[in-house]
């Protein structure tokens, strides 16, 4: 499973170490067909961008579950 990101300095992208969410989204965890890389993947974006990522991407994508932001985040030990 991957994340959707978007970012104005994509140059930042290789020293990243961490995506953030918001707790109070909700995000969906969709299918796209890539049939370059052999199948189906899994992708999560926000809930309200799924319609206009499709359209980005040029392709269909399937809701195939939802989630907070606040599921979603994981926490390094002791915080």
């Amino acid at each position: 499973m991957a994340l959707a990101i978007w970012t104005t300095t994509p140059w930042t992208i290789p020293a990243n170490a961490a995506v953030a969410v918001n707790g109070d989204l909700k995000y969906a965890v969709v299918s796209v067909e890539s049939p370059a890389e052999g199948g189906k993947k899994l992708l999560v974006v926000a809930t309200e961008l799924v319609e206009s990522l499709a359209a980005t991407l040029g392709c269909a994508l399937t809701v195939v579950g939802e989630m907070t932001g606040a599921q979603l985040e994981v926490r390094s030990p002791g915080r």
